[in-house]
């Protein structure tokens, strides 16, 4: 499989200052669709 997700600005920017904690995240198929599960992306202040 190959997917990708759709991110807000405020996500992006989590992201790159390394606030995204993946440790425990898995994927769920579910009717022809995938879901993330278990990612937590802390905003910034």
């Amino acid at each position: 499989f190959e997917a990708g997700v759709a991110l807000s600005g405020w996500e992006v920017k989590a992201l790159r200052a390394g606030k995204a904690q993946l440790t425990d995240t898995y994927v769920l198929l579910k009717d022809g669709e995938a879901f993330l599960l278990g990612c937590n992306i802390t905003p910034l202040k």
